[in-house]
């Protein structure tokens, strides 16, 4: 008895320590099936998350430019139909006020109201063709003839000069009544157009806004220097597919070879040009860069909580087993 004792001793102790590490592994494996139970749905809720908030953050900045673009163009054509208004109703006067006076003094009725005329609306210059004078009434920097303008088309609001290296462009507007027997044309300097694109808060730092002609050039001034646009058109994807009478929000570079969110609008009422909306990437889609950091640290702070929350649980768990096994050695002992 006293020879086998030692060995039966060896024997029990060989399968307390093998409880003991069958006990650890199940400790392992618990805190596993518990931290996968915590983190897997989780991080695919926060991943899903994350994407739809990506996505919607994304897309309202994209919209947002477009949105200004379009305000843009309704401002636009609200100038240019007031102005054209302001020239029918100016014609209403001209008849009403000149066309019994006798010739001499018709002429110098007429100019007097045009001179009013280009000084209220801060024109350049304005030309009356009228059916029963030899010669066209000029007031200020207008063609001698009306006839000498270029002929607007049945949807087109004005007509914008073309682009010289030196100088303002101008733009004008033409206007007749019901018969035709009058027609008018007032003359603007393209500065006035620039109030309709001034730097608009919605897009940030970086934004702008501007509008360009149908081969490419600047009509109002860019917000940034550059060669395009100026000395030779704007090569753009952007600007060429708006030319091609889109209407679009697309990534992509500008002018400045710079990544860009472009909102452009067509506009047929110039006789053909785009009104242009930028916004830097970079400052636009800031806000996500934040997001994707937030989220990440998060993301790590949760890992690190549900990986210590399951080893508390596994061992809670497993107590009752240690405690079993220490007591069987405890007998055995």
């Amino acid at each position: 008895m006293l020879h086998f004792a030692p060995k039966a001793r060896e024997v029990v102790r060989g399968r307390h320590d093998r409880i003991g590490m069958v006990t650890l592994s199940l400790e392992k494996q618990l805190v596993s099936v518990i931290l996968a139970c915590l983190l897997l749905p989780t991080l695919l809720a926060g991943w899903l998350g994350y994407g739809q908030a990506y996505d919607s953050i994304r897309s309202d900045k994209i919209l947002l430019v477009g949105h200004v673009a379009e305000d843009r163009r309704e401002a636009l054509l609200d100038v240019l139909q007031s102005g054209r208004a302001r020239a029918e109703a100016l014609l209403v006067e001209v008849q009403a006020r000149c066309s019994d006076r006798p010739f001499v003094r018709k002429t110098s009725c007429m100019a007097g109201i045009l001179q009013t005329l280009i000084k209220s609306e801060k024109a350049l210059g304005a030309v009356l063709h009228t059916g029963d004078l030899a010669e066209d009434v000029v007031v200020g920097q207008a063609p001698a003839r009306f006839d000498a303008l270029p002929l607007l088309g049945p949807d087109q609001l004005a007509s914008v000069s073309p682009h010289v290296a030196t100088g303002e462009r101008t733009y004008f507007i033409t206007a007749s009544d019901a018969g035709r027997d009058m027609e008018l044309a007032v003359v603007f300097p393209v500065s006035i157009l620039q109030g309709v694109f001034a730097v608009p808060s919605d897009l940030g730092d970086s934004g702008e806004a501007f509008l360009a002609d149908s081969q490419g050039f600047f009509i109002t001034k860019a917000r940034y220097p550059s060669v395009q646009g100026h000395s030779h058109p704007i090569s753009a994807q952007p600007l060429r597919s708006c030319l091609a009478g889109q209407n679009r929000e697309v990534l992509d570079q500008d002018y400045r070879d710079v990544a860009i969110i472009h909102g452009f609008r067509f506009i047929p009422e110039i006789g053909g040009g785009c009104i242009m909306a930028h916004v830097d990437q970079a400052e636009a889609f800031a806000p996500l860069t934040v997001l994707k950091w937030r989220i990440a640290a998060l993301t790590i702070a949760f890992v690190l909580a549900a990986i210590v929350a399951s080893m508390v649980i596994a061992r809670r768990m497993v107590a009752p087993i240690l405690a079993l096994t220490q007591a069987t050695r405890d007998f055995a002992a």
